[in-house]
């Protein structure tokens, strides 16, 4: 494969790298859009869950380590992405291809990946609560050794990815990409694709194991849910359901100490004024039942919504990664200029995924969005 430096660019190149970087203009306002709401949403909830909100539960552990996976992403997939859309036909520097793949991949991995942790964790609380749980060390284990598995299941990159030559066919020059190395004439590139397909096909095997664990988690929920509200509405009293104080129980850990305070009052007085008026306590009407379940279940509900944003976004990066190699040559010369946006937007999209956690804790988490709004007034 022939090997281009920064020397052998000419004024051809640059003018075609230029047409090329213009054309992916939109592309590149995206990622912006991606650094500075990512960076400082996921700082957010770093600040808020660790310095303003005295939760002492273990899934806090989990909220800080996915917001600082997510500062990472969201740092260097779009300057990496940013790059590539910038120097699209005049990128020289092959470690630093090799060092930027790398980097960008593995992180991608390790978010996937904890986001599968996340939901074993709240399938074990919510489906099997009175079986073996996490504790916070074996939770750090776990952090640990997943950053440690994607980091080397992702070495071989150093070998399929560098920098690449791409040729424009009608004004016969040549231009360098970073990219996946898939000269026809070198078996580097075969092996390189085969590797391709197994990390795609572990990466549909990582989310659909992420599906099926939050459908049994959701189905779960509004079971209870369900039952709780049918039971407000035909009985006054009811006997506890084991599994469900099991579950309620773990949930509850995730408030602060000031909500079960404010809870604990507010039962001690309904208790009171039962007693005084000489008539059984009956239980609050079924909207009010089912808000509360909803407040108990706000964090399982909060990572259901992040699993399925996560598998919604990665689903069409990982078939534009397999399906379409944005590093040919045929891909430079005979894609038009908006299909050519569209692929490299799919193959950016999964970015979404790391940006959109602050809103998702804003919506589900009345004490984060609290905690939120006091800070952004208070520095207006």
């Amino acid at each position: 494969m022939e090997n281009f430096s920064a020397t052998n660019i000419t004024e051809e190149v640059l003018a075609w790298n230029k047409e090329l970087a213009v054309s992916l203009i939109l592309s590149d306002v995206f990622l912006c859009l991606y650094v500075v709401f990512g960076v400082f949403g996921n700082v957010l909830i770093i600040y808020i869950y660790k310095v303003c909100l005295s939760i002492k539960t273990d899934d806090r552990i989990f909220i800080l380590a996915l917001a600082a996976v997510d500062i990472v992403v969201c740092v260097t997939g779009p300057a990496f992405s940013l790059t590539r859309n910038i120097l699209p036909v005049a990128f020289y520097g092959d470690i630093t291809c090799k060092i930027l793949w790398f980097i960008t991949k593995a992180m991608n991995a390790v978010s996937v990946e904890l986001v599968l942790v996340i939901g074993v964790d709240r399938y074990l609380k919510i489906c099997r609560p009175f079986g073996v749980q996490m504790n916070s060390r074996a939770k750090l284990v776990i952090l640990a050794l997943s950053i440690i598995i994607c980091f080397i299941g992702h070495a071989p990159i150093f070998l399929f990815y560098g920098q690449i030559t791409v040729i424009n066919i009608p004004r016969n020059i040549s231009g360098s990409r970073c990219g996946r190395i898939h000269d026809e004439e070198n078996s580097v590139s075969e092996i390189g694709y085969l590797y391709l397909l197994i990390i795609f096909v572990l990466a549909v095997a990582t989310l659909c194991l992420i599906v099926l664990l939050y459908i049994r988690i959701g189905r779960r929920i509004y079971k209870r849910i369900k039952r709780n509200r049918n039971r407000s509405i035909t009985s006054s009293k009811t006997e506890p359901d084991p599994a469900s104080e099991a579950i309620s129980t773990t949930e509850n850990e995730t408030c602060s100490s000031k909500e079960v305070k404010i809870v604990h009052a507010s039962n001690i007085q309904s208790n009171i004024n039962a007693q005084s008026s000489g008539k059984p306590r009956r239980r609050r009407s079924s909207s009010v039942s089912v808000k509360n379940w909803r407040e108990k279940h706000r964090y399982s509900l909060m990572f259901l919504v992040i699993a399925g944003t996560c598998v919604v976004t990665y689903i069409p990066t990982l078939i534009v990664n397999l399906a379409i190699n944005l590093d040919s040559t045929e891909f430079w010369n005979y894609t038009s200029p908006s299909l050519r946006q569209l692929y490299v937007y799919l193959f950016q999209v999964y970015l979404v995924n790391h940006v959109v956690n602050p809103f998702i804790y804003g919506y589900f988490d009345s004490a984060f969005r609290t905690e939120m709004r006091k800070i952004l007034c208070r520095h207006k």
